[in-house]
């Protein structure tokens, strides 16, 4: 699933697309019995894509589920990672790619930078809020990504 909300993007924008993988332990639910979702969203400076883990593409790997998306990249300083658990404080995976876009192979799991909540608003205005923290919670989602050029 391709696209932004809040800019346009065109295909002459994109500098190559972010392969995104996150997983956690299948004992973690990512719906509430109320339907509220756990949600996957893409920050930069400018945008933000944002989808329910559930439509996410979708595999078991061991005891872990993995959700897949994809995303296109522009030239843009800030981007994150941010998983947002229903039932949990949001975890930031802060990307450290350069502006210059490099080819990629996967990338380690790794957790998340910080947890926090409203990420996603926090990451735009770069505001830092005071619940902010680097102690990241047992059973955390893990990410690892890849960056394909055209």
């Amino acid at each position: 699933m391709l696209g932004c909300v809040g800019t346009s993007l065109r295909a002459a924008d994109a500098k190559g697309v972010l392969y995104v993988e996150i997983r956690c332990p299948k004992a973690i639910e990512i719906k509430s019995n109320t339907g509220v979702y756990s949600g996957l969203n893409f920050r930069t400076d400018h945008t933000t894509e944002g989808t329910p883990l559930s439509l996410t593409k979708q595999r078991e790997d061991g005891d872990f589920r993995v959700f897949q998306q994809s995303y296109k990249l522009k030239s843009e300083r800030a981007r994150a990672v941010i998983v947002t658990p229903w039932n949990q404080i949001d975890q930031v995976f802060v990307l450290s790619l350069p502006l210059k876009l490099k080819q990629s192979d996967w990338t380690n799991w790794q957790h998340a930078d910080y947890v926090e909540t409203n990420a996603v608003s926090n990451f735009r205005f770069a505001y830092i809020p005071p619940d902010r923290s680097t102690n990241i919670p047992p059973n955390s989602f893990e990410m690892r990504y890849r960056v394909e050029l055209p």
